[in-house]
């Protein structure tokens, strides 16, 4: 699944997506994870044997940032997007 947040600076993008807080002000992130890993538990109990993986990404001034790494371990190393040999994308 790919979500695409694009709109002018400031026009609540951040706030759509991480949302601020707790219950209704969650965003879709937070959401949409706690759905995910509800029916992660829901089929483990069903003896569902799968791995799940998530990477959040932002493109911001042509520059694209792993939201999942914490600031103190970034390398200065610029991520890009590429395509493997199957054609499928990927972030390296």
């Amino acid at each position: 699944v790919c979500l695409f947040s694009y709109g002018q600076t400031g026009s609540g993008k951040t706030h759509t997506m991480q949302g601020s807080g707790n219950g209704a002000m969650r965003g879709i992130i937070p959401r949409a994870v706690e759905q995910v890993l509800h029916h992660a538990r829901l089929l483990q109990g069903r003896k569902w044997d799968f791995q799940l993986s998530a990477s959040f990404l932002e493109i911001y001034n042509e520059d694209l940032k792993d939201l999942l790494t914490p600031r103190q371990t970034k390398t200065k190393n610029k991520l890009a997007i590429k395509r493997g040999k199957d054609g499928k994308s990927f972030v390296d």
